[in-house]
């Protein structure tokens, strides 16, 4: 029985999946969920009911995924579950240069020794005060430098917790801050990866192969904070391959300009972290921002406003009107959100979205003012691509995405074909030497 190749995009509010004949390359199926309606869970029973009704084994294949789901770690703080084992006088080092990033770390699980210290009573101690704070820490970042500590009484210090069941990330520079500051953020994210992997288990089986695209290309082994930059790095993979400097990225969940020039340190909401990525921008309009009157009574959307969840009402649960709602007549007519977002298809929703912009056109006081729904899309195209021009100095841009065609211009073009994450995961994955037999 052939084994098969499955790509999956994992986005922070949708899901695309594909699975494909390892023979042939051809696609068999594929499928996308929003998942604030439907769980990955949901998502990758469906593959599995498939791969049997396919007759295709279901036991041992390989799972390439790309992922913009950690982006809904970046609003939060980290570290709730994380001890630390620092030295004196080193507590929350990692942090010193600004008080206003997000933290990584609970100060109150934080300990502090000193190498007379080292002894397995008083870790005991510690231990036992921290799991009071929470019981349910399950993870200890150790960084302990070499100048104060000896190896033998960091072996110590490791044995000691893992006996204890916890996972143990140690720092190898624990003088670098920055270093510091991404152990931590392996530590607080991997929470994340073990779901969305456990997830991938349960569904195929423990022989499954997981391979996540990080800094240039898909591996099985890796650090949890490369999987932040997931997305951008496979988007300037594809940059790379088809020999152009830069593009326009168009999602359901993000409008992003990317170059394709690598960058050493990543400027994350945690701090500066010394990992290998491409930097993006964000235009300054957000699909998820919220359409409203500003302060003139003027139609205009939101720049801080972004509702993740319920999302857009195109979805058919919210009813607060985002950016993205303001497109609903030309996401009906595109391949991809036809399928993701399905009761698009319902007049009674289309009804509902129109009379949500009628009551927000007919609230606007001024006549003098006044901006219809479809002056606002214009308005909003017309400024991604200025901005487009200007990031770009001028130069014609490649768009791609799920949306690529909504924002395209004469100037601007979309990629060829219909854009499918599944099937350019999937390529990607042959251009990186083959799928594995």
């Amino acid at each position: 029985m052939p084994k098969p190749a499955i790509a999956l995009y994992l986005g922070e509010t949708y899901a695309s999946l594909g699975i494909f004949n390892r023979a042939s390359g051809a696609i068999q199926f594929e499928k996308s969920v929003f998942l604030p309606q439907v769980s990955l869970k949901n998502l990758l029973s469906q593959a599995k009911n498939k791969l049997q009704e396919l007759q295709l084994d279901s036991e041992g294949v390989s799972v390439f995924v790309v992922t913009n789901y950690f982006d809904r770690l970046k609003q939060f703080r980290l570290g709730g579950s994380i001890s630390q084992v620092i030295a004196k006088g080193f507590e929350n080092s990692y942090s010193l240069k600004d008080s206003k990033l997000l933290s990584l770390a609970a100060s109150q699980l934080i300990i502090t020794i000193e190498n007379e210290n080292v002894d397995t009573s008083f870790l005991q101690s510690e231990l036992d005060r921290v799991k009071k704070v929470n019981p349910d820490l399950n993870k200890v970042v150790i960084a302990l430098p070499e100048s104060k500590f000896t190896s033998a009484q960091v072996d110590q210090i490791v044995n000691f917790f893992t006996a204890a069941g916890l996972k143990i990330f140690l720092c190898a520079q624990p003088h670098n801050q920055s270093e510091l500051r991404k152990t931590l953020l392996n530590a607080g994210s991997e929470g994340t990866r073990e779901e969305v992997s456990k997830d991938l288990s349960e569904a195929f089986g423990a022989k499954t192969e997981i391979f996540y695209f990080c800094h240039n290309g898909f591996k099985s082994k890796f650090e949890n904070a490369e999987l932040f930059n997931s997305s951008n790095n496979f988007f300037a993979h594809w940059l790379k391959k088809n020999n152009l400097n830069h593009g326009a990225y168009f999602d359901v969940e993000t409008f992003k300009f990317l170059k394709n020039h690598p960058a050493a340190n990543w400027e994350s909401p945690w701090g500066t972290i010394p990992i290998d990525h491409f930097d993006q921008t964000e235009f300054e309009v957000h699909p998820f921002a919220e359409l409203k009157l500003d302060q003139l009574s003027m139609l205009s959307f939101d720049k801080s406003s972004i509702q993740l969840e319920p999302g857009p009402v195109v979805a058919g649960r919210a009813i607060k009107p985002l950016v993205l709602d303001l497109f609903w007549q030309e996401l009906k007519d595109n391949g991809f959100c036809a399928g993701l977002f399905s009761a698009l298809a319902q007049d009674n929703l289309k009804s509902k979205i129109q009379n949500i912009f009628s009551v927000l056109e007919k609230g606007q006081k001024s006549s003098s003012l006044f901006v219809s729904g479809d002056e606002l899309k214009n308005q909003i195209r017309s400024a991604i691509h200025a901005q487009v021009d200007l990031l770009a100095s001028g130069e014609a841009v490649r768009f791609y995405g799920p949306l690529a065609d909504v924002f395209k211009s004469p100037r601007h073009k979309p990629k060829e074909k219909s854009f499918s994450w599944p099937q350019e995961i999937i390529a990607m994955a042959e251009a990186n030497g083959g799928l594995p037999s």
